[in-house]
């Protein structure tokens, strides 16, 4: 096929195509953190910071998506993995879920020539239960054949019974022979799966997909641990910086209203020297007791006018403290008074 680029449509086209391609890649990116989303939500159990008891209410209530669909979601990204999800999120949720219940070769068989797109749930279903119907069969074979040496063991008259047991290993050890044929197509660069039974596939493949899975989670694991250790370390430096700083400060303040009481405590004295001067002075001016008995009282009432000053800059309770003893005193001067009139 030739590229007309002189159609007059042609920019328009290669336009709408990357389009496509991004959106493409978008569509496949957002199934792929759906997944992961959900399945954090549900082993990390953060729904109940909503409120909820369950993962299932979490999901038809809050996310509004039926559970069994969660799940659906969460068990296909388990199976499959970020890549395959990656690469076949066109062919929808449904399929791959299907998909997901084969073993990983059968998957890419199904998958790598873009067949899969053109198929209907339905024949994907047929696929998914003819290979469980097939790993089945062997099962039931090895059962029988267990049954049989039990039997034998029990019966003396067993010619018939080893007849079928021969005939039961021999087909084991077809099976022996077909997997390790398998065994060694995985371990080639092209590997042909034509000549080996599906059903004998099914055992191989489960045991690889174990691997890979456990694989994965200890994968998961280190880089989990590893982004716990590096959070709970940067948040310890932050609090020791904090604490740091909050001390530093709380020093700062503490000098600074030491040094202002002291400077408070200063003042008041240089003040009192100097009243106690002026008083002084102004007693040795005075020639009668009532000239004298005027500076105490001015004294008296400067001091008082000070002191309130003083008291109002309080805190509230040790206020309350200091007008209470000044009426009691004020009080007192009063009743004394009145005695010395009577």
């Amino acid at each position: 096929m030739e590229l007309d680029i002189t159609n007059k449509n042609y920019a328009e086209a290669i336009k709408l195509h990357h389009d496509i391609l991004a959106n493409g890649e978008l569509a496949a990116v957002s199934l792929i953190e759906m997944c992961k989303n959900l399945k954090k939500m549900r082993d990390e159990k953060l729904f109940s910071a909503f409120g909820y008891e369950t993962f299932d209410e979490y999901c038809e209530e809050m996310a509004k998506i039926k559970s069994r669909q969660a799940y659906t979601y969460i068990s296909t990204y388990e199976k499959l993995g970020s890549a395959f999800l990656q690469s076949n999120a066109n062919i929808g949720i449904t399929k791959l879920e299907l998909i997901s219940q084969l073993p990983p070769s059968d998957r890419i068989d199904l998958t790598k020539d873009g067949n899969v797109e053109e198929m209907s749930v339905s024949e994907i279903r047929e696929l998914v239960k003819k290979s469980k119907t097939q790993g089945e069969q062997i099962s039931f074979m090895e059962d029988q054949l267990e049954e049989l040496k039990k039997t034998t063991s029990e019966n003396a008259d067993i010619s018939e019974k080893e007849k079928e047991i021969e005939a039961l290993k021999l087909e084991l050890e077809k099976t022996k022979s077909a997997l390790q044929i398998a065994e060694e197509i995985a371990e080639s660069d092209e590997p042909d799966h034509s000549s080996i039974p599906d059903a004998k596939l099914l055992e191989i493949r489960n045991e690889i997909e174990k691997e890979v899975k456990s694989a994965e989670k200890q994968k998961t694991k280190e880089a989990i641990d590893k982004a716990v250790e590096k959070a709970t370390k940067k948040a310890a430096d932050e609090a020791e910086q904090k604490a740091k700083e909050s001390a530093e400060k709380a020093k700062i303040e503490a000098k600074a209203e030491y040094e202002k009481q002291i400077e408070n405590l200063k003042t008041a004295q240089t003040t009192a020297d100097s009243r106690a001067k002026e008083l002084e002075k102004q007693l040795k001016l005075s020639d009668t007791k009532s000239a004298t008995a005027m500076v105490y009282f001015t004294a008296m009432r400067d001091d008082y006018n000070k002191m309130m000053q003083i008291i109002d800059e309080m805190e509230t309770e040790d206020k309350e403290k200091f007008k209470t003893a000044i009426k009691k005193a004020l009080g007192m001067f009063l009743s004394n008074l009145e005695t010395e009139n009577g």
